[in-house]
């Protein structure tokens, strides 16, 4: 019989679903299904297929956990939704990053963003990245039972040494046997490389793709990012010390340079440009981003690889579209961090050309994380605002849309880093707030404001649109 242990409290239960005729209720918690216990979504997605299922659920109020029988065609969901992914915690990570972002977050934000995930199950379902410094043995051969594949491997270096000294760990466990390993499994991995000036970069870099390259098709990308570092990173290894410091420009231009390098003759080789430079590269360097077929699909846009690319062309898009001159005059703000203002004022510039639309971008420094962070994502709701006052209701230039990016809130699209809604901007600043990221969804939205159509939005469920930087 299943234990307690297992969290799986159940969010929702979806109406006429085979568990919901089988009188599963919302508040019930998954215990297991056909005698196997439960511990996440993953394996509740694995064990549910067949068309006979005997589960297991704990109710409130009950000393004994309830045995249900469900019948239901083969592959059809039970239809269940989840509070949490996972119902027995998160795996931790075991190392000791000197640029681990986690431990370079501002003191008296919100709990969890101090959690140093490091679990698989994420991996495989949201595309986070791990180190496979933790695997138990059990953990291997779930990944090779349930076919979790792809998953997402932080690599940064494939010397051994040099990676340990990177991830803070002596004990950490060679990187390439183990991707070898997964692939073996029939696993594909996407991996990366956070570099640093002077360690994992020139000779370090060259190795490290040389190796992940020969284990392709298995891995099937190395994405190369720079560090990031904020004002309140501190020198955490607790037995390598490391001497980091972001990238000049200079250091910037050579290793993009050496990957393109890669990039030309890997597609010879193996017929891919397989490793892809992050969008700050070329934003540091001063040179455009590549055009979109040299993205070979976007496999790591959530690691901030082709965001320009693809706004870029999205906008040029919605260039098309728009009109000599808009129906009512219309002040609109759009709001970004330090680092993509350059795309943001060339992905603006055709609304500026619109009769009656006044665009201003309002670019938001990061001084509370400080360093090198400039991205649109890590900006605080309270250093938006202050930057927003001349736009809101008592500032010298009322804004009639004020847009905020859509990265700057969580999954869910609720909350930034310091708790901020939507609701509370438009609260405090006393307009419409939008949060957006395609600039076609910003046209639609100054369409409707133009006909008199109300913007305001009232919910947490804020306007889902695309990427602001």
């Amino acid at each position: 019989m299943a234990q307690y242990k297992s969290q799986g409290r159940i969010d929702k239960v979806v109406p006429d679903s085979p568990a919901s005729r089988a009188g599963v209720q919302e508040g019930d918690r998954l215990l297991s299904i056909n005698g196997t216990i439960v511990k996440d979504v993953v394996g509740y997605e694995f064990h549910q297929v067949s068309n006979r299922l005997t589960i297991e659920v704990a109710r409130e109020g009950l000393s004994a956990p309830l045995v249900l029988t469900v019948r239901k065609p083969e592959q059809q969901d039970l239809g269940l939704e989840f509070v949490d992914p996972t119902f027995d915690g998160i795996k931790r990570c075991n190392n000791h990053c000197p640029f681990c972002f986690v431990d370079q977050n501002a003191p008296g934000l919100r709990r969890t963003l101090d959690i140093k995930d490091d679990d698989y199950r994420y991996s495989f379902l949201y595309g986070g990245f791990i180190t496979l410094t933790n695997l138990k043995e059990s953990d291997w051969q779930r990944i090779d039972e349930e076919r979790l594949s792809p998953l997402y491997v932080s690599v940064h270096a494939t010397e051994p040494e040099m990676r340990r000294a990177l991830l803070g760990n002596p004990r950490a466990p060679e990187v390439v046997p183990q991707l070898r390993r997964l692939g073996e499994m029939g696993i594909q991995t996407h991996t990366q490389l956070v570099l640093c000036p002077g360690l994992n970069d020139g000779a370090q870099l060259d190795r490290s793709i040389a190796d992940l390259a020969a284990l392709y098709p298995h891995v099937q990308t190395v994405g190369v990012v720079p560090i990031g570092l904020t004002r309140f990173r501190r020198n955490n290894h607790y037995q390598i010390k490391l001497d980091l410091r972001p990238y000049t420009r200079e250091e910037g231009t050579a290793v993009l340079e050496q990957v393109e390098a890669w990039q030309r003759r890997l597609r010879e080789e193996i017929g891919t440009n397989f490793a892809f430079l992050s969008d700050e590269w070329y934003i540091m360097a001063g040179r455009d981003v590549p055009h979109a077929r040299e993205y070979e699909g976007y496999a790591q846009l959530e690691n901030g690889v082709g965001l320009v690319r693809q706004l870029l062309d999205e906008s040029r898009r919605t260039a098309r579209t728009l009109p000599a001159s808009i129906e009512r005059p219309q002040r609109v703000v759009v709001v970004c961090g330090e680092m993509p203002r350059l795309t943001l004022e060339r992905a603006l510039r055709p609304f500026r050309n619109v009769e009656g639309l006044d665009v201003r971008l309002v670019v938001v420094e990061n001084s509370t994380l400080g360093g090198n962070v400039g991205c649109s994502g890590l900006l605080f709701g309270a250093e938006v605002t202050a930057a927003l006052r001349p736009y809101s209701a008592q500032g010298e230039e009322p804004a009639d849309l004020i847009f905020l990016p859509r990265r700057m809130f969580d999954f869910t699209g609720v909350r930034t880093l310091d708790e901020w809604t939507v609701e509370r901007f438009q609260s405090e600043l006393g307009r419409p707030v939008i949060v957006a990221e395609w600039t076609r969804d910003i046209w639609s939205t100054i369409q409707k404001a133009s006909k008199g159509e109300d913007c305001y939005t009232r919910t947490p469920e804020v306007v889902r649109l695309s990427q602001l930087g």
